[in-house]
């Protein structure tokens, strides 16, 4: 009989033990999913960040494009400026 009540004495430490590490196995699991959760929260910044990044991006292009325009115009403006005073010169130059 002594020994039967050390056996289940045994056998309730082993279950014990058991839920022991039932619950750190769980806090295990609570604390991975927490990390999914901020590699989660992680990916979406970093496609925000994406996001931003490319409509930077397209109002860089935007800009470029601008400025193209802008120096497009300056340019024909210039050779229009240009042909005009020649075109003058041209012509004070045959009315003397």
């Amino acid at each position: 009989m002594f020994w039967l009540k050390v056996e289940v004495f045994w056998l309730n430490v082993e279950a014990f033990w058991l839920n022991v590490e039932a619950f750190w196995l769980k806090v295990k699991v609570f604390w991975l999913k927490v990390e999914v959760f901020w590699l989660k929260v992680e990916v979406f910044w970093l496609k925000v960040e994406a996001f931003w990044l490319k409509v930077e991006a397209f109002w860089l292009k935007v800009e470029a494009f601008w400025l193209k325009v802008e120096v497009y115009l300056k340019k024909h403006s210039l050779i229009r400026r240009i042909s005009a005073k020649s075109l003058m010169y041209k012509i004070t130059m045959f009315t003397y």
